[in-house]
């Protein structure tokens, strides 16, 4: 009897395993189903972030970036004038450059423009005319500031605008005359006070103070 016993729960064990087995089987193909599934979809997911990083880089570059008078400005500089809204302006390097001549003593460079816009062409016409080495239009010309090398003697009405906002920029002597890149006549160029924002020529010999401004 006993042996007949076991041979019934052997045979029900057999039985139970053949069942259990292709269940077994059929939940590791399953599983295995769902894990490609998931698989797949986190492809999709990380697809469609790609594609959402893409579309914000390239909202990034459509929407231009708004700067305010006393900002830093791109190049790391202060703004210091803003146009289009705050889209463009000009933005001042928050130390001097020197101290040094305007150079070119009796000699024209026709540097000569005076508005706002026009110190980088004034800059660039100095240095294409005067050789000198250690000038105020170099010396600015040579400044680098986070990579940026575009740097420029400020015109007179440039550095105007510089004077009226000296607080926000800092750094200044204020009691010293700055360098303007506008030629006045062979012998002189312009500069401006930072005492009492008055305007003057110089000759071209001595050295007054040199900062450095960039246009964004």
């Amino acid at each position: 009897m006993k042996e007949q016993n076991n041979t019934i729960i052997k045979s029900f064990i057999i039985a139970l395993a053949l069942t259990i087995i292709p269940l077994t089987a059929l939940a590791r193909d399953s599983l295995e189903s769902l894990r490609n599934d998931l698989n797949s979809a986190i492809t999709q997911i990380n697809a469609q972030q790609t594609q959402i990083n893409n579309l914000q880089a390239q909202i990034n570059v459509l929407t231009p970036v708004v700067y305010a008078i006393g900002d830093t400005g791109p190049a790391g500089g202060i703004v210091f004038y803003v146009t289009e809204g705050g889209i463009h302006g000009l933005e001042a390097a928050q130390v001097d450059q020197g101290y040094a001549p305007w150079g070119c003593v009796d000699r024209n460079t026709f540097a000569i423009a005076t508005l706002v816009g026009t110190g980088s062409q004034n800059t660039t016409t100095i240095l294409a005319v005067c050789n000198e080495t250690g000038i105020a239009a170099e010396i600015a010309n040579n400044y680098q500031l986070n990579g940026h090398t575009d740097w420029f003697l400020p015109s007179i009405d440039e550095l105007e605008l510089l004077y009226l906002q000296k607080d926000v920029i800092g750094g200044f002597y204020v009691d010293r005359p700055y360098w303007s890149s506008s030629e006045y006549s062979s012998a002189t160029a312009r500069f401006k006070s930072l005492a009492n924002g008055g305007v003057g020529t110089s000759g071209k010999n001595e050295s007054l103070h040199v900062r450095a401004i960039k246009a964004f």
